[in-house]
């Protein structure tokens, strides 16, 4: 849990990403285009309700939606797309993806 708190911390100042197992973890904020593998589990966590995310792309799509920690998520939404945008309102969430698939689609080295 301090890891993700350091990630929170410094993901203003350096781009960061963390792996555990076959998760790979990344901090958003702003306007994200993100190439993806259609069928793609991607998962998002907010942290408070003031936090607002849009997105496209994607089988669940969020619409000026708060995911407050500990209440709602966008766990295991799919991407329909190569490309998916997730657009991120007022904080930070953590987007998780599985890093075999973005290493045998070569999204990430």
């Amino acid at each position: 849990i301090c890891n993700l708190g350091i990630m929170l911390k410094f993901s203003s100042r350096i781009k960061l990403s963390m792996m555990h197992e076959s998760s790979y973890l990344q901090v958003l904020s702003g306007r994200n285009k993100l190439d993806t593998v259609k069928g793609e589990t991607v998962s998002i966590y907010g942290f408070d309700r003031k936090t607002k995310i849009g997105s496209a792309g994607l089988k669940y799509q969020l619409k000026n939606t708060a995911l407050p920690f500990g209440v709602k998520e966008s766990t295991s939404n799919i991407a329909l797309k190569h490309k998916i945008e997730i657009n991120v309102r007022g904080g930070r969430v953590f987007l998780v993806r599985d890093f075999n698939t973005l290493k045998i689609h070569g999204l990430i080295s």
